[in-house]
């Protein structure tokens, strides 16, 4: 009974914690919408027609233009990383949120195509068991840093270092292993033995 209340305990708030962020982004790009709702409306007055398939001509100039300003505010970000402006308000946002590093690795995680900041899955051999783990970076002596992270909250965990032939790739995506994770290790089985490589084909 006391393992079923601290599993319940530790979800809610592992999917607390992952709304913060979603909540967040919602709030932020409603005041957006509004806020540009006020410029797109003496535009779509000059036009011939008041709605596009039900939708109001102003609400989607409205939300065309918040696209526009987050593609302009990405291709700034891309340059700013050179100047060193990214990197800093990624310390900032890891001292306000601690957790912010590891929500932004598992984003990398689940899609893209530039490897840096993924969390590449891998078994982590000790001298009497075994750990699926993440792939952090590897050092020039040899060591391997990796992300141990818990189940079923995969959003907390610990680092450790190993030597890399302690190390073991997966082929398993990403999501896959964090699925099994959150199922307190229900389809990790089909994971380690390469049967199951992609989250919509583990069955939990």
């Amino acid at each position: 009974m006391k393992q079923m209340a601290r599993v319940l305990v530790t979800t809610l708030i592992g999917g607390a914690v992952f709304l913060i962020p979603v909540v967040v982004v919602v709030f932020i790009v409603g005041k957006a919408i509004k806020f540009t709702s006020l410029l797109a409306r003496p535009v779509a007055a000059l036009l011939p027609w008041d709605d596009v398939g039900g939708f109001a001509v102003a609400g989607l100039l409205a939300l065309a233009l918040v696209f526009v300003i987050c593609f302009i505010a990405g291709l700034a970000a891309r340059k700013s990383f050179d100047l060193g402006i990214t990197r800093w308000l990624d310390s900032k946002l890891q001292d306000i949120y601690p957790r912010y590093t590891v929500i932004r690795a598992m984003a990398h995680g689940f899609g893209g195509d530039s490897e840096e900041g993924k969390l590449k899955p891998v078994l982590a051999k000790f001298d009497d068991n075994a750990q699926i783990a993440f792939e952090i970076e590897r050092a020039e002596n040899g060591l391997v840093s990796l992300f141990l992270p818990g189940s079923p909250d995969p959003w907390s965990g610990t680092v450790v270092h190993m030597p890399a032939e302690r190390v073991e790739s997966l082929d398993a995506e990403f999501g896959a292993v964090v699925k099994s994770l959150k199922g307190i290790g229900f389809g990790s089985a089909a994971i380690l033995d390469g049967s199951v490589r992609s989250e919509k084909d583990l069955s939990l």
